[in-house]
Parts: structure tokens; sequence; C-alpha cells
């Protein structure tokens, strides 16, 4: 795997191994968290720093956020300018300490076992976050979306719009099953 072309603002997607992961996948997808690469050291499992909604948002390294995983991908922005990149950021790190809102993590399980997004539009938290809607808010500081509203955006929307739009994003496997 090779690291060299991870930058601050890509994502990481990981399928977790937790018995929250295997619920937000039976309601979401295979993919069951997502963070934000906020800080690129080294090109290496330790040197890449991750900025993610977990309990709250905090920042680990790529190592740490992919040890309970079965899978973990980069999702590589190919057409994010520096200026974006760095919005993007900053966005993320001015998040740090902020909340884990666990309901909206239900209500997401209500939209989608009812295919509406009413419980998220209607309930959702606006001041705490769930990983998903953390890396869109901060995409959505430069005006950009992953073609879901950021409340209501799964780390599964977030996989699939990177891979229908490969000429946006390059997708690096990080960790497979088999290894």
């Amino acid at each position: 795997m090779d690291l060299s072309i991870v930058r601050p603002a890509d994502i990481v997607a990981i399928r977790g191994n937790s018995l929250l992961s295997h619920l937000i996948c039976d309601f979401t997808g295979a993919i069951s968290h997502v963070g934000l690469c906020t800080g690129v050291l080294s090109p290496t499992l330790t040197g890449i720093r991750v900025t993610q909604a977990l309990s709250c948002v905090k920042t680990l390294t790529l190592a740490d956020t992919i040890a309970q995983a079965s899978y973990a991908y980069i999702l590589h922005a190919l057409t994010l300018t520096l200026a974006e990149r760095n919005a993007i950021v900053a966005a993320a790190l001015a998040k740090i300490g902020e909340s884990y809102d666990y309901t909206d993590l239900a209500w997401q399980a209500m939209d989608k076992t009812f295919n509406t997004d009413w419980f998220t539009s209607h309930w959702a938290s606006r001041s705490s976050v769930i990983c998903s809607e953390f890396d869109g808010r901060c995409y959505e500081t430069v005006g950009l979306n992953f073609g879901v509203p950021d409340r209501d955006v799964t780390p599964v929307d977030i996989f699939d719009f990177a891979l229908q739009n490969p000429a946006k994003f390059q997708i690096i496997t990080v960790k497979s099953a088999a290894g």
C-alpha cells in the first residue's frame, strides 16, 4: 500500500469489528465509520493523523484508527485545492472535543428502515455529531457534499460517493480481511 499520496482532508473509511459497528452496517451497509486525515507527518500508519467523531471529536493515528477494523480505505480527494484542504482541516480541528450524538445513530436507522430522511431532518442534533456528519460538515465549509445533506449522510454514502466519482476520489485499500 502506497500512502505517499495521502493528504490532509482525505477521508478514512473503515468497517469496524465492534458490536456498534456491526449494527451500523446492518442498517447502512459495509462501511461503519469515517474520519478525516488532518495531518501527514510521514506517509506511514503512525505518521498520518485522523480526526474523527468517536466518543467525542479527537485525533488518532491512522494505525490506531484501523486497529479494530476488518477493512480500511483512504478516499484520496483528487480535486481539492490546497486552500480547500486547509479549510476542511481547520473546520475539523475546530471541532475537537465536540460530543458524539449516539441518538443521531437511532434517527439514521429509522430513516433507513422507513426509507425517509424525516427523522434526521426533524430530530438530529446540530450541536453534536456522528462520524459521517462530522466529515460532511467539514466538507460543507468549502461548499462540497457527498450528494446527501450532512445530517443525513452515512459512512456508506461517503464511500459510495467516492466509488461513483472516480474523477474526484482515488480509493486506496489500507487494510483488507486478508491482512
